[in-house]
This record gives C-alpha cells, structure tokens and sequence, in this order.
C-alpha cells in the first residue's frame, strides 16, 4: 500500500474499530483537538521531548490533546505514526466539511422559515401587501415593516442572519 492507502486504512480503522466517526468528530472537537493529535504523531521523538517556554514544557506536554491513555505511539514504526498522523489531518477535514454541510442545511431551513413568515405577513396585510410604506394605513405599519425585514433577510447576499 502506499501512504495515500495507509492513511484510508487507518481511518477506516479509527470509525469502525474506535468509533471516531465524522459525526462523533462534528459533535465533539470543536478546538483543533485532531490536528493537534496528528502533529504530536507527525512529530519525530526529539522533537516530543523539546522543551519549550518559560516552564520549560515538553512539545508533545503542550500539543496533546486527550487523556494519556490515548496516547499510542509507536517509535519503532515511524510509517505507523504517520498514519495515524494522516488521517487524524483526515478527521480534521471531514469534520470541517460536515460543518460546512450543516450550516448550508441550517441556512436554507431558515430561508424557508423567513419565506413562511413573509407569505403570513403578507397574507395578514392582504391589499396592503404591494402598497408602499407612506400609503399604509396605521394598524398595518407593524406588519409592513416586518414584511420589509423579511424581505431583507431573505434577499440578503449572504443569507439570513438568523
């Protein structure tokens, strides 16, 4: 296999043995936590052991993320800490990318929700719908302000602000 393949292994791995999923991921780093993870892997042994600072504190003391018990160095395979490395940097982007997903998902649910909102508004200012703001009567100014704001949110370049 090449390194490219090791790395997929070792996710692969990570979600069915471990049960890091992207979902699991998502839910719970929220801190650089799996790049900081795969940096201490990355690292080579005298680099884990630098001290550095004003108390003197190990680079691997500083950047480790988890509980010591997670901890599963392998010095003599190099090519296995690599992997692990690999596709922690994995787990980073796939949890970003569901991020991503997430909040595309939650900005068009709320576009739809904008868009209700307007249709009852506008349903509730019935003729005064399409009437511009001075020709309004009084009762309706709230509703027409309300279907002005909705309209800016829905129409908005980067979408709702909600």
């Amino acid at each position: 296999m090449n390194g490219a393949e090791r790395i997929s292994a070792e996710r692969k791995r990570q979600i069915e043995i471990e049960g890091w999923s992207p979902d699991h991921d998502f839910a719970t780093w929220h801190h650089g936590q799996l790049v900081h993870a795969a940096v201490c892997y990355a690292l080579t042994i005298p680099y884990r052991d630098l001290r550095i600072g004003t108390e003197q504190q190990k680079l691997f003391d500083r950047f480790w993320p988890w509980d010591r018990r997670h901890w599963k160095p392998k010095p003599e395979n190099r090519i296995r800490e690599l992997e692990k490395a690999g596709a922690l940097i994995a787990a980073e982007i796939d949890r970003i990318l569901l991020a991503q997903d997430r909040r595309d998902e939650v900005i068009n649910t709320d576009i739809q929700k904008l868009e209700s909102a307007l249709e009852k508004v506008e349903a509730a200012l019935g003729e005064w719908s399409s009437v511009e703001v001075p020709y309004v009567p009084e009762w309706a100014m709230p509703l027409k302000h309300a279907q002005e704001e909705l309209q800016e949110l829905i129409h908005d370049e980067e979408g709702p602000v909600c």
